[in-house]
């Protein structure tokens, strides 16, 4: 599995020209609430019903700042425990042409580096390469938060990118393994975690419309004579800030849904000595149950069909830095 975990305490790119440092800055939350009870107590040192993952859409980034940044995050995020715990966050970037090897990555792998900068970094696996045309979702999360261990986390991931090739009628799979998303035996997603005191960073990268030929100087993920391929080669021909939107709203949405599930399982053995019962404010209670959980969240709700617009409408603006649908 691409993991490294640590215990205790748009369009076809050619090359990278305007890629910024690191800007915005992904850590300032300003505005956004990042505990969702305000100064009421709970039984559990975690939110029952944590706010959604902050979307942080920063286009063309460097690598190694951005790297840094999400290790500074994560050593500097405030435990669920204290209030206001801090939020949890996803950044979609692309990267100029960069190769990364992972923490136990062989050098065997890199084949002929071709003059693009290799950087060995600290998530699991072996070597991939982003570049222009590629999203990255890089998922800083604490686990704990959403009762999800690192397996079913990069099931997750890998689910959330098969449903967003699904809607556009493309078939793809996942691979026990070897993680990542496949469509017949070519890869079109990599996957790569570092876990550390319980939270997680690095993510997911999806090939969209780049340049596929810097995956020819690698073996991919460690793996001699990998295909790979890329939305464009698939007929889908949406742009790659619509598929961030869509993309985005596929894991956070999946985990809502994965913490709903865990949760109605706990609430299922608290009230398993007394029938359930619903009340107009739409929580579900047991009768010896000191806890309430909420059904689901709106159905039916008609939402735009502008994916951007659809994020917008689903998660509260504030949880959003996406751009403005305008833009394009």
């Amino acid at each position: 599995m691409s993991v490294e975990e640590e215990k205790g305490k748009g369009g076809r790119g050619k090359g990278h020209g305007g890629a910024t440092p690191f800007s915005p800055s992904p850590l300032s939350t300003e505005g956004a609430h990042p505990y969702p009870f305000p100064g009421r107590a709970t039984a559990s040192p975690f939110p029952l019903h944590p706010s959604p993952p902050i979307i942080h859409s920063l286009g063309l980034v460097e690598y190694q700042p951005t790297w840094d940044a999400m290790r500074r995050f994560t050593a500097e995020r405030t435990p669920d425990g204290q209030i206001p715990g801090a939020r949890d966050e996803i950044w979609l970037v692309q990267h100029p042409p960069t190769y990364t090897q992972g923490q136990a990555g062989k050098p065997q792998h890199l084949l002929c580096p071709a003059g693009i900068p290799v950087v060995k970094v600290d998530r699991g696996g072996q070597i991939t390469y982003h570049g222009p045309g590629q999203i990255v979702a890089y998922l800083l999360l604490d686990l704990r938060r959403w009762k999800i261990n690192v397996r079913e986390l990069v099931r997750l991931m890998e689910r959330a990118v098969i449903d967003l090739l699904g809607e556009y009628g493309v078939a793809a799979q996942g691979r026990e393994d070897a993680p990542g998303v496949y469509v017949g035996d070519a890869k079109i997603a990599a996957l790569g975690l570092k876990i550390k005191h319980g939270c997680c960073y690095h993510g997911l990268a999806l090939n969209v419309d780049m340049d596929l030929t810097p995956f020819a100087n690698i073996n991919p993920c460690g793996q001699a004579g990998l295909r790979v391929t890329q939305c464009c080669e698939l007929g889908i021909t949406a742009g790659i800030e619509e598929l961030q939107a869509q993309l985005s709203q596929n894991l956070i949405h999946a985990l809502q849904r994965h913490l709903h599930e865990k949760m109605l399982g706990i609430e299922t053995k608290l009230t398993s000595s007394a029938p359930a019962t619903h009340n107009p404010q739409g929580f579900f209670r047991g009768a010896n149950s000191a806890k309430t959980l909420p059904l689901k969240e709106k159905v039916g709700k008609k939402l735009p069909n502008n994916p951007l617009e659809k994020l917008r409408h689903t998660c509260p603006m504030d949880y959003l830095h996406l751009p403005d649908t305008d833009n394009g």
